[in-house]
């Protein structure tokens, strides 16, 4: 028999290298992540714009390679500027000025891709999630409704839906967070689903001061290897569910994107029963807004059980349980309000159903990739 003998020099370098992958595997790996929070605050929330900028410095305790910029346009004496929150000598947060823009449109895609760009240079090669703040109404698109406020408003303007999509690159970000209004929408979850795999949001409003009481919790979440979405919206739930009065209001969902992409065909097939949008019945399914009627957000799971087969509710179930990693909601909105409502259902994704009167309205959802001809 022959025997070949192998050099001990060449067995060690392998040996070696086994132990040093199998200590590295077990050591538990920091990420490298840029946050970035748009405050677009130019709309009568210039306030509120400086109020989260100085809670996101008293609660930043991130070390790392990780970065935490903000784009704060608040209007009045607050210049447009791109900050960068940081560690100081002390270990506590300081704000630093990365740039001033001067007087510009926070709701232009020219801005916001300018601002996406400036993130892109001071921190590349970054792992990028977005958090974003102003008034929102989901989908609705600019000048279609009374006041529909889109997804960033600044003055008169807005940034609707479709150009906020159109500009951020496919994959640019890890997860959106939406800390505006009505943006739970099916309609926003398709439109963004190859930009993030993560959305969190809102079905009903968020009502001031929204997520600031709780940015120390969140940033802890949002900088973890796995950013901890679920978490924090259980916080935020949690937070607001033992609140009194009508502050005892809230909404939050968390969305895997990927799940998504059946809802295209289910909503066709379901649709298509449909003879005159007048006959659907609208009064037992769930609405989020506070309107006197004709309301614009309705409860997806509720919609689909009023105008679709048994096939498509269970088909809706096996999505629903795909992509809805979280979801919750107080059992009532704004009680006190004059168009508060209680909320009996609560699926995690909201959907505009068709007026037959706001024709101009239902000409812009076929411009939706959820509802257009286009894959």
């Amino acid at each position: 028999m022959n025997l070949r003998i192998i050099p001990i020099y060449l067995i060690l370098p392998l040996l070696l290298s086994s132990c040093w992958k199998e200590e590295g595997d077990n050591i538990p790996m920091n990420p490298d992540r840029t946050i970035l929070f748009y405050l677009a605050g130019d709309n009568g929330l210039g306030d509120e714009t400086q109020e989260k900028i100085d809670a996101l410095a008293d609660a930043w305790n991130v070390g790392g390679n990780n970065h935490l910029l903000v784009y704060q346009d608040g209007g009045g004496e607050y210049t447009p500027r791109l900050l960068a929150i940081k560690s100081g000598s002390d270990g506590k947060g300081t704000v630093d000025v990365l740039e001033e823009y001067g007087d510009e449109n926070s709701a232009s895609t020219v801005v916001f891709v300018r601002v996406l760009n400036d993130m892109v240079r001071h921190c590349p090669g970054s792992d990028y999630g977005l958090v974003v703040f102003s008034h929102g109404s989901g989908w609705l698109p600019t000048g279609t409704f009374a006041q529909p406020r889109s997804v960033v408003t600044d003055g008169d303007t807005e940034l609707n839906l479709i150009d906020f999509a159109r500009v951020i690159p496919n994959g640019q970000f890890r997860f959106i967070v939406f800390e505006s209004c009505l943006m739970a929408g099916v309609e926003v979850a398709y439109e963004l689903k190859d930009k993030t795999s993560h959305i969190l949001a809102s079905s009903a409003e968020i009502l001031s001061p929204g997520f600031t009481p709780l940015y120390g919790t969140m940033l802890e979440r949002l900088y973890q290897t796995t950013p901890d979405l679920t978490g924090f919206a259980r916080e935020y739930y949690d937070y607001c569910n033992l609140l009194s009065g009508d502050s005892r209001s809230a909404t939050v969902s968390v969305i895997r994107t990927a799940g998504l992409s059946p809802l295209k065909s289910l909503l066709a097939r379901a649709e298509s029963h449909v003879e005159h949008w007048e006959w659907v019945e609208r009064d037992g399914i769930q609405h989020f807004d506070r309107r006197a009627e004709d309301y614009l957000f309705y409860d997806l799971e509720g919609y689909i059980r009023a105008i679709g087969t048994q096939e498509d509710v269970n088909e809706l179930a096996g999505i629903l349980e795909r992509s809805i990693v979280y979801q919750a909601a107080t059992e009532e909105f704004m009680s006190g309000d004059a168009y508060g409502f209680p909320i009996r259902r609560h699926c995690g994704l909201t959907i505009y159903i068709p007026v037959a009167k706001f024709k101009e309205l239902n000409t812009q959802r076929k411009r939706l990739l959820l509802f257009s001809e286009n894959q």
